[in-house]
Formats: C-alpha cells, structure tokens, sequence
C-alpha cells in the first residue's frame, strides 16, 4: 500500500485522484497482497433472527467482495448486520461488536453497507 501511495504521489499530475486510485487498487490486490489472506479479511456474521429469505440474499451478496469472511455470531466478528434497529438501550445479538442496520429494501442502505465494510477492513489492514 505504501509502495502505491509513493508512486501516485510523485506524479503530481494526478493531484487529488491518489486516494481514489489506491482504494481502487486495494479492492483488486487486496487477496493477493498477504500470506494471511484469510486471517485479515473483515469477519461479518449475519444476524440469525434476520428473514430467511433476507438472509439468503445479504450472504449471497457478500460472497463477492474478497476482504470479508461471513462468520457466525459465535465466532468473534467485527460487524454483525441485521434487519432490526436497535432500540435505545437494547444489547446488540454479539456485545461489544457494531451492528449494521440494513433497510434492504433501499438501495442507499446496501450502498452504505459496502461503504462500511470497505472502510472497516481498511482499518482492519492499517492496523
């Protein structure tokens, strides 16, 4: 990653793009940049009170994108995603793990569960 950044960074015609073009290289040599591939990827699990056929759909989506592992409540994730907003005060379904609400039926609600599981797993590799 350093490596890239140092690169863009001595072409200064490239300007402001340097953050975009090296989110976009990590997205495609992300699996292909460490001997711990598995080990580093973001592990997600899947609320289990979640609609079977909403369940079905969020693991299929998920599948794709090669910096997540689905794992289960019982496996220590980073993120759980789940239908149910929590209420005020209401204990997440694994403590002390961030719990994605997804409103599937919007698309700015997938969009902005991407968006989170790209950001998270680039904190995950810096750290």
């Amino acid at each position: 990653r350093s490596c890239l950044g140092g690169f863009f960074r001595s072409r200064s015609a490239i300007g402001n793009s340097i953050k975009e073009i090296i989110d976009g290289f990590y997205q495609l040599l992300w699996p292909f940049m460490t001997d711990s591939a598995i080990a580093d990827k973001l592990k997600v699990a899947l609320d289990p009170l979640m609609p079977q056929p909403l369940y079905e759909t969020v693991r299929l989506n998920l599948t794709q994108p090669a910096y997540i592992r689905l794992v289960t409540t019982e496996q220590q994730p980073d993120l759980v995603i789940s239908a149910q907003n929590l209420a005020p005060g209401e204990e997440p379904i694994v403590p002390d793990t961030p719990v994605f609400y997804l409103a599937s039926d919007r698309f700015e609600s997938w969009s902005q569960l991407y968006q989170e599981l790209f950001a998270r797993s680039r904190k995950l590799i810096a750290h």
